[in-house]
């Protein structure tokens, strides 16, 4: 009996048929990916190479390809093309690079015939390397040469241009030479071995190669419309910005706003995260000097030196004095980064209460009368109720806003004073009051009305 005549027959084809396909896409994929392990690492994982890609693949003549990276987990990176190595960056510890490298034109590119090369991405670590690499090609494909025209030697910095000069017939029939090509090689300045990078304006503007060794062209094309020079190295410092330490020149490192050293040891020591001070809206804190940028504040190695510039004008009963935030705080006052701030809100009109009236006037009149100074004036307003006093007349105490004689600013001192009361005689008057209010109105206290009577009229003989 045949396998076909059971149901689960073509369950199973199809299975196997999937198992199939997936194990050669599999090796596509790994094949594609050219990533190879350094066979020492024993701990840790390896770099991964998330995106590296070029645009375009296919070159016309004076072009140059731009590569795009991504890598997780690297120490080093370098972008190598056609054997020269057109990007490089270091780190002290594995990080996530992502950025972008232009390459050389095809004038640098090409030597002899070649139609190909191949551009390669190579990530490093502890525990590990990964390469992944492209074919790029050129869009104007040259024939293959004689033995004739085939150079016995190479040299690494005098590299073949495209398009030639000369009677190259081979060469020539694959290019329209325009009116102002000329017909003969012309000689080129050979670039020293200390300043060996023959480059256009642009491409050493955009690699950091600054240092031009001499006007005389290295390289020009026949339309004379793209010139070449001789670059020497820029020198790299190695520069320690955020608590990393990366290889580059002293004009790169500048622009990251970087601190740069001569040695990496140098780089390192002064690159860990040491705790400073830093005064942030008026406060001292101890923090590392990333966290002092991030928030756009100074950072110092001593906390003297951050309390320094941490004091800031506090304003308290119209008076301006030089003190740290925390300090005016203490003092009830308000305080200011700068002392014409200061100045300008202590001399702020508001509204003053004294004596349970209320007026409008600055901080420092209103402090010179014993007063309760407010900015709002319904603040104010409800803060400052008038001030009523107790008073004692014929015995009863009652209160009342206007302070007479018999008076008094509580309610039991007027008592008091109404208990103890008498008959006086006053100015030919006799009656009856606080024994205080008859001595304050000069009068003379008696303890019947009928010997007040009699006082007054002896008095008035």
């Amino acid at each position: 009996m045949r396998v076909s005549n059971f149901r689960v027959g073509h369950p199973l084809a199809s299975i196997l048929r999937l198992c199939l396909c997936l194990a050669v896409i599999g090796i596509i994929i790994f094949g594609a990916a050219d990533i190879t392990v350094a066979a020492t690492s024993t701990s840790g994982s390896p770099p991964e190479i998330k995106v590296f890609s070029a645009d375009p693949l296919i070159l016309k003549d004076g072009g140059s390809a731009l590569y795009k990276f991504e890598v997780a987990g690297a120490t080093n990176i370098q972008v190598i093309e056609a054997g020269a190595i057109v990007k490089e960056i270091n780190s002290t510890r594995p990080s996530n690079f992502r950025g972008t490298a232009r390459g050389r034109t095809t004038y640098q590119i090409r030597t002899g015939n070649i139609n190909a090369f191949d551009a390669v991405l190579i990530a490093k670590n502890g525990s590990g390397v990964q390469k992944k690499t492209l074919t790029l090609s050129f869009e104007t494909k040259l024939p293959p040469l004689s033995n004739s025209l085939v150079s016995s030697g190479s040299d690494n910095q005098t590299v073949a241009r495209t398009p030639k000069w000369g009677p190259q017939s081979l060469i020539a029939s694959a290019f329209t030479p325009s009116a102002t090509t000329t017909s003969d090689a012309p000689k080129f300045t050979k670039c020293t071995d200390t300043c060996n990078y023959c480059l256009r304006p642009d491409e050493a503007a955009e690699r950091g190669f600054t240092q031009k060794c001499s006007e005389q062209l290295c390289y020009y094309s026949p339309d004379n419309q793209q010139k070449w020079y001789c670059y020497s190295k820029p020198a790299t410092v190695w520069c320690c910005k955020d608590g990393k330490v990366i290889e580059t020149t002293k004009e790169q490192c500048t622009q990251l706003g970087g601190s740069y050293y001569a040695t990496e040891a140098e780089a390192i020591k002064n690159c860990q995260q040491v705790l400073g001070w830093y005064c942030s809206a008026g406060q001292v804190y101890q923090g590392t000097q990333s966290q002092a940028t991030q928030v756009g504040a100074t950072w110092y190695t001593t906390q003297s030196q951050a309390l320094q510039a941490c004091q800031g004008w506090c304003c308290r009963d119209g008076q301006i004095g030089q003190t740290s935030q925390s300090q005016c705080d203490q003092l009830g006052g308000d305080w200011y980064p700068t002392q014409s701030k200061a100045i300008q809100a202590c001399q702020q009109t508001g509204y003053c209460c004294s004596g349970g009236k209320l007026y409008q006037s600055t901080r420092t009149q209103c402090a010179q009368v014993s007063g309760n100074w407010y900015t709002n004036q319904s603040q104010a307003v409800q803060a400052c109720q008038p001030v009523t006093y107790w008073c004692c007349s014929n015995g009863q105490v009652y209160q009342t806003t206007t302070y007479t004689t018999g008076c008094y600013r509580t309610q039991a001192e007027a008592q008091q004073a109404c208990q103890s009361t008498c008959w006086c005689c006053s100015g030919g008057k006799v009656y009856q009051t606080s024994t205080a209010a008859c001595t304050r109105a000069g009068g003379r206290c008696y303890s019947s009305q009928s010997q007040a009577a009699a006082g007054c009229r002896v008095i008035l003989k």
